[in-house]
């Protein structure tokens, strides 16, 4: 092959040693060799199926076992901090702040408190005939207008009652409405829901105008007898012309039971029982 390059030697290109290689070599010229890549890493292991982290369960409180603490003993347990409270935090009674209202005390009506030192009603139970008057003083009554009568016997109004008398304990009176009609039943009684003034008087003067039966009669004291004999024949001479005109018999009556008390003094409340609100029958002398 001929030079394509003027003035270089005809001689081919031969590699002489590097000046810079110390010692110079003998032999075949060097050959360099590289250290073969390097093996990829081993892929990991598989992983075997793990069961969940197990967290203990406790079945009684927590903190059953207290562990002692190193510092100091006075630090309450945890149980104490929830339990008492904060310190410098008061405690409030709300309870204090709201009062209930109270109820009314019920009032019985004028004519009828027997805790008043003057009697405004002048009625004597041992009449055959109802008489009622109102006392002005001493010695002035009018008789009581149908607007009176109608007046509530107690306020708050009572839908029922029951009154009883220390001298007749074996005889109370009950006063109720049954299906809207007042028992007792009361002739030209207007439609109230609530026992009235003229409820009251009408049904007392009427139970103590019952005749006594031979069993209630059988149950006195030689005594009794005699005392309610005299009562008896007080009232019927006294009451001699009205009783000539009762269709019934002028046998011994209920009120002759009251002896001498047979003037209307007056009812008061006393302990209700079973619910029925009761008043107590005061009685004396004329």
């Amino acid at each position: 092959m001929a030079n394509p390059y003027s003035g270089w030697p005809s001689h081919g290109f031969q590699q002489h040693p590097s000046h810079h290689q110390f010692p110079p070599s003998t032999g075949r010229p060097r050959s360099f060799s590289y250290p073969p890549p390097l093996a990829p890493p081993p892929p990991p292991p598989p992983q075997l199926p793990t069961a969940p982290p197990y967290y203990q369960t406790f079945s009684g409180p927590p903190f059953a076992q207290r562990r002692r603490h190193t510092i100091s003993d006075a630090w309450p347990p945890p149980d104490a901090l929830w339990s008492a409270p904060m310190p410098g935090r008061p405690t409030m009674d709300y309870r204090r702040l709201f009062t209930p209202p109270q109820l009314p005390s019920p009032e019985i009506h004028t004519l009828f408190n027997g805790n008043s030192y003057f009697q405004f009603l002048d009625l004597d139970l041992s009449a055959p005939t109802l008489v009622t008057r109102r006392r002005l003083n001493a010695t002035q009554t009018v008789p009581l207008t149908a607007s009176d009568l109608a007046e509530p016997v107690a306020i708050p109004v009572i839908p029922s009652l029951r009154i009883v008398c220390n001298a007749v304990p074996q005889w109370p009176l009950d006063l109720r409405f049954v299906h809207g009609v007042l028992n007792p039943p009361r002739a030209d009684r207007a439609a109230i829901p609530y026992v009235t003034v003229g409820d009251v008087l009408h049904a007392l003067h009427a139970h103590l105008q019952r005749d006594v039966t031979r069993e209630e009669w059988a149950q006195l004291s030689l005594q009794q007898e005699t005392e309610v004999s005299r009562a008896y024949t007080r009232r019927h001479k006294s009451f001699a012309s009205d009783l000539r005109l009762q269709p019934q018999g002028d046998g011994v009556k209920r009120v002759d039971y009251l002896l001498r008390s047979y003037c209307f003094k007056g009812l008061v409340f006393i302990s209700p029982e079973n619910g029925v609100v009761r008043m107590k029958l005061i009685i004396g002398p004329p």
